[in-house]
């Protein structure tokens, strides 16, 4: 930060307070040296620009503007210096060297706001210190020529003062010295106090151009914290890893010493949702605590919520005790609090502490309160996945369900009812009974090989060890079992896609072959999973019945499922029916959108 008071002093007050404190003699001598320092930087700055540019063409011209853009530095820091004269502090920290040599040298400078503020300072001096040298010059000539005209009269040569309209000669009187000088006088104390007025007008310039050095760094490291929270809320899932993202990035960009966030789970339910730069358990203890801190009621109504000593007035809280073993060492500067808000509601809070010597400035409060937002969308969103997820898990719960009816349940039930008739024919017509008996098998494999494919379904990580060749070769036998449907496969290879994509396929794949047997009454299906260039082709065709895909408007519920999975992985699928000619879905998968 910029070791500066907060703003250029005042000027003393009284009649003639100016005339005897030592700043008046310091503005003095800045106002004195303005113009000559003016004339000096400009005559070095065009001299150094033109021939920079004019010799830019032989190379030697760029040596000439690097020791240009030096002498902008070095004059700045100068002028830093001088400010001590104005009751100013600029001075700047010993910054890093940069590790790019020159080059890093010239690309940090001139992406620095500081050196174009500069740059614009040392272009004013000069203008405005002729401005400032032609006032003091008029102003104290005036001063001490009034106030030396009664000494020159007591010079028995002293010259004639004026000469009435009769010709008649005076010489100045005694009282007219006296009026002479107080009025010389009282013009000396005007000067005083214009010159201290312009010496603080320079003050509030040299403050507004040469203060703050660290703003151009400020805005780049918020911009970068910004640009970081926003890709830790686009990537991260884990609600815990993007809050300690969000924490981190807070603290990188607001200049705090440590940062928190707290999440609420309820009335009075307050835990530790990320930190950065404070150990765990205080993190901890703070947030839990959270409730006996007064926090909630300034978030609630939406403002920014600042303490100064939070440590000692902790220590002074009878209801903080399980906190005070965690405040030894803690820097008692100033607390920032921030709500954390989504659709009105109080979801957590951010909280900021500050050194006891940089309390944070309005710039970033407003950086806080977006890091605050951040949160809160954090929060959101991992709400939302939560219900998703959960409705999700129901959604799949009864499509199980329905699998397991339509399927394996119904399998059992032919399983009985022939292991019945069997038996109940077993004595009086073996044939019957053994065709019984083979129809049991059949749907003992065919309730075996869907029992599979459900199972192999419900693993995320079936595709993943089996392989989608051999989940679609699974699910084509259990179809030929459970409905004696005749299925051929040309299943050679495996694609070389991502788990998503591979899933994707395995899912249109499925619908495909259960419109085949729920809804088209086919006889036989034909899967095949063939390379195609740089993509990879599903084809499922049926020889069912099929429709008219012109008079379905916008196709049912299973195509318009198949065509949200193809357009979800950048595919192309396309259906081919006609009445009595059964159907064909292709799906195209091209590998270069892996």
């Amino acid at each position: 930060m910029t070791a500066m008071t907060s703003a250029p002093p005042r000027a003393p007050r009284g009649l003639f307070g100016e005339l005897l404190d030592g700043r008046t003699y310091a503005n003095f001598l800045y106002l004195l040296l303005a113009m000559p320092l003016g004339a000096l930087y400009w005559l070095l700055l065009l001299a150094g620009i033109g021939t920079g540019v004019g010799l830019l063409v032989v190379l030697v011209g760029v040596g000439v503007l690097l020791g240009t853009l030096a002498l902008i530095v070095g004059a700045a820091d100068l002028e830093r210096a001088l400010a001590v004269l104005l009751g100013l502090d600029l001075r700047r920290p010993q910054r890093p060297r940069s590790s790019g040599g020159l080059l890093g040298w010239v690309r940090a400078t001139l992406s620095d706001l500081c050196t174009y503020k500069a740059l614009l300072f040392l272009a004013l001096k000069f203008p405005l210190g002729i401005v400032s040298f032609t006032v003091l010059a008029v102003l104290g000539s005036m001063a001490v020529g009034l106030m030396s005209v009664p000494f020159l009269a007591l010079n028995p040569d002293a010259p004639v003062f004026y000469q009435n309209e009769f010709g008649v000669q005076a010489a100045l009187t005694p009282v007219g010295g006296v009026a002479l000088f107080i009025a010389g006088f009282l013009m000396l104390v005007l000067s005083a106090s214009v010159m201290n007025l312009m010496a603080r007008g320079w003050a509030w310039l040299a403050y507004a151009l040469l203060g703050d050095f660290t703003e151009g760094q400020s805005v780049q490291r918020e911009v970068l914290a910004l640009r970081r929270t926003t890709r830790a809320l686009n990537v991260s899932g884990d609600l815990a890893a993007t809050l300690a993202d969000v924490t981190a990035q807070a603290r990188e960009g607001s200049g705090a010493t440590s940062t928190l966030v707290t999440v609420t789970d309820g009335p009075n339910a307050w835990r530790l949702g990320g930190a950065s730069g404070v150990p765990d358990d205080f993190a901890r203890t703070l947030a839990a605590l959270t409730p006996a801190l007064g926090f909630p009621g300034a978030a609630q109504a939406g403002h920014a919520q600042l303490i100064t000593r939070p440590a000692t007035l902790w220590r002074a809280h009878p209801d903080l005790r399980d906190l005070h073993p965690h405040l030894h060492g803690m820097p008692d500067g100033t607390l920032v609090t921030l709500p954390v808000v989504t659709n009105g509601e109080l979801v957590g809070e951010l909280h900021a502490l500050y050194a006891p010597d940089a309390p944070p400035s309005a710039r970033q409060l407003a950086f806080l309160a977006s890091m605050a937002d951040g949160a809160a969308t954090a929060v959101t969103t991992a709400r939302l996945v939560e219900r998703a997820t959960a409705a999700a898990g129901a959604q799949e719960r009864a499509r199980l369900a329905r699998e397991l009816h339509d399927s394996v349940a119904q399998a059992l039930y032919g399983i009985t009812l022939g292991a019945k008739t069997a038996r109940a024919q077993l004595d009086r017509d073996p044939q019957k009974a053994r065709e019984s008996l083979d129809y049991t098998i059949r749907l003992a494999e065919g309730g075996t090989g869907e029992m599979k494919a459900l199972l192999f379904s419900l693993r995320p990580d079936a595709l993943d060890e089996g392989g989608l060749a051999a989940a679609l070769a699974q699910t084509a036998h259990a179809l030929h079992a459970r409905y004696n449907l005749h299925v051929t496969t040309d299943l050679n290879a495996e694609p070389d896609l991502t788990p998503a994509r591979k899933a994707a396929l395995y899912r249109i794949a499925q619908e495909a072959l259960h419109n085949a047997v729920k809804h088209a009454r086919a006889t036989g299906v034909q899967v095949t999973l063939l390379p195609d260039g740089d993509a990879w082709v599903l084809r499922v065709h049926d020889d069912g019945r099929g429709f008219d895909p012109n008079a379905v408007s916008g196709g049912t519920l299973g195509l318009k499922s198949m065509r949200e999975r193809a357009r979800d992985i950048g595919a192309i699928l396309t259906v081919d029916s006609a009445p009595d000619a059964g159907t064909t879905i292709t799906l195209t998968v091209p590998q270069e959108v892996q």
